[in-house]
């Protein structure tokens, strides 16, 4: 799971390129080199996307032992790992990094993905909805730390704050019974629960609006 050095790696793509093409001239642009067969490409190995790809796996054999402990601590729910970065593992732990680093490529792919219902699942610090004077800035802990229970991670979305029920015709936030419970405020301060559930209703409402007109 750990980097390989570059120059390693280079070194060895590109030698298994030179051993596909069987010659020094390029016939073929290296991005169609490594492009599948039914994109007019050769299906060649590209080691860097294949080791991404083999710590990307990972999660699926996520069950216990030391380092599903150190990224289980960053989260609350187990299939949020994936929305965990490098930097918010610690620089001692040089194995687990590189898988961050993997999940990060996975989650630049699924922020483009303009399905409406995944828009919905979008993790909500990839939208601009805390409203700051009279500015829109990207939803942050500093902005609203009700919304970051572990390890710096928001693991709501939209859909979280959303009455599923009402998804199909118009979305409309939970109620404050159902947010108290999600936000796990219930034993806070009376004006220190009310001001959160303000707060998230406020960005949620903001965060359906966006997410139907990226949808639309």
């Amino acid at each position: 799971m750990m980097d390989c050095p570059k120059e390693i790696l280079t070194e060895i793509q590109t030698d298994i390129d030179a051993f596909i093409l069987k010659t020094n001239s390029n016939w073929i642009s290296k991005d169609r080199l490594h492009l599948p067969p039914e994109q007019g490409g050769l299906g060649a190995i590209k080691l860097e996307t294949y080791a991404k790809s083999l710590r990307s796996s990972w999660y699926k054999i996520l069950k216990n032992g030391l380092w599903n402990d150190i990224l289980m601590a960053k989260v609350n729910h187990q299939e949020n790992i994936c929305f965990i970065k490098e930097k918010q593992i610690h620089p001692m732990h040089i194995a687990i990094r590189p898988i961050a680093r993997a999940f990060e490529t996975l989650q630049a792919c699924f922020l483009k993905t303009k399905d409406d219902l995944i828009t919905l699942k979008k993790p909500l610090e990839t939208f601009k909805a805390a409203i700051i004077g009279r500015t829109m800035k990207f939803v942050t802990e500093e902005n609203c730390p009700y919304l970051y229970k572990k390890g710096g991670i928001s693991e709501f979305s939209a859909f979280d704050l959303t009455n599923q029920e009402s998804i199909a015709t118009i979305p409309r936030c939970k109620s404050n019974e159902e947010l108290t419970k999600l936000l796990c405020i219930e034993n806070l301060p009376f004006w220190e629960k009310i001001t959160a559930l303000s707060k998230t209703k406020q960005y949620g409402g903001k965060l359906l609006k966006i997410c139907l007109l990226r949808a639309i």
